[in-house]
Order: structure tokens, then sequence, then C-alpha cells
């Protein structure tokens, strides 16, 4: 059974993977533009699908898989793909 986690954990881990100094918050709405969610939305997910993944999953790997989606997304939309379609 996986572990219920809360927002503030998702919000720490974000803040390291963006380079923060420890202590350093960069925001909610900085989490989001990163991200692509809230770490509310995060927690949420990970609460919902934490028992059907892997053992070796953490929460970590949601939030690069979410990094890799909103790069993707941002990239479909940049106007070189919107012209050339």
């Amino acid at each position: 059974m996986s572990v219920h986690l809360t927002p503030p954990v998702f919000a720490d881990i974000g803040n390291s993977m963006v380079g923060s100094a420890p202590g350093l918050s960069i925001g909610v709405s900085a989490l989001v533009s990163v991200f692509g969610v809230s770490a509310l939305v995060c927690a949420k997910a990970w609460n919902l699908i934490g028992d059907k993944l892997p053992p070796s999953s953490s929460p970590k790997h949601l939030l690069w898989a979410l990094l890799f989606f909103e790069g993707l997304w941002v990239r479909t939309q940049s106007p070189d793909s919107i012209w050339s379609g």
C-alpha cells in the first residue's frame, strides 16, 4: 500500500527539482508553470494511483512525468507546429 502524501511533500520535491534553495519556496504559480499542475493536484493524483505503481516508484517520478508532458505540450503549441499543420 502506498503512503498518503500531502501537497507540501510535492512542493518540496518540486522546489528541489528546479534548483530552489532549501527552505525557499518558488511558490504555487511557479510550480504550476513548471509542472503544469499544483502540488495539491500532484498529491491527489499520487494518492489515487500510488497503490497501482511499482514499489520502487517515488513522488519524484510523477513530477518528472509531469515535467515531460508540460514540455511536450509547450513544444506542440509552438508557432512552428501550428503553422506547419
